[in-house]
């Protein structure tokens, strides 16, 4: 039971609106933390032919800022992150040439995506684990940036793979791209 009544607080309230009559009135004896629910990632990377480019800044190529940032992030990462991996494209592409009207025919996303290539989200486990080292190694398959940006393509592919998990926690696509 509280030991303040607030019903005489009315129309004459001091300085503090009040308060410090509420801060008084509180009947909580207990506090409380939440627990934050695990990361569930699905990484989308751009390894298109313009990630050959130079990064701005540097002496090194878009995608090799790409993989050595993405590498110590996925070693910064805890055991209990879900993490999934799709490289766009993986597939031998060659830019769209629309004629920008309702006679262009959308490829179908397998043109541009190979989807039995992704790395499947799962928990990543302690360092030297089975997926940890499975995510880790697959940068390092990367044989070189090649291909158009089917950027919508990869990006639905990687909202499936995200719906279809079954691992809690707060889901999150990341997606990694120059343009």
């Amino acid at each position: 039971m509280c030991s303040s009544d607030l019903a005489g607080a009315g129309p004459s309230l001091n300085s503090d609106g009040g308060l410090d009559a509420l801060r008084k009135a509180a009947c909580a004896g207990d506090t409380a933390r939440t627990e934050a629910l695990p990361s569930v990632l699905e990484l989308v990377v751009d390894t298109s032919g313009s990630m050959k480019d130079r990064a701005p800044g540097t002496n090194q190529s878009k995608w090799q800022v790409t993989h050595d940032a993405l590498k110590a992030a996925i070693d910064s990462l805890t055991a209990q992150t879900g993490v999934g991996v799709l490289y766009f494209p993986d597939e031998n592409t060659t830019p769209s040439k629309p004629a920008g009207d309702s006679t262009d025919m959308p490829r179908p996303p397998t043109d541009c995506v190979n989807l039995n290539a992704q790395v499947p989200i799962d928990l990543l486990g302690a360092t030297g684990a089975a997926h940890r080292t499975q995510v880790s190694m697959s940068l390092d398959t990367i044989d070189g940036p090649s291909g158009g940006t089917p950027t919508h393509d990869a990006f639905h592919a990687g909202v499936q793979a995200i719906e279809a998990t079954k691992l809690t926690g707060s889901r999150f696509i990341v997606l990694i791209t120059d343009g």
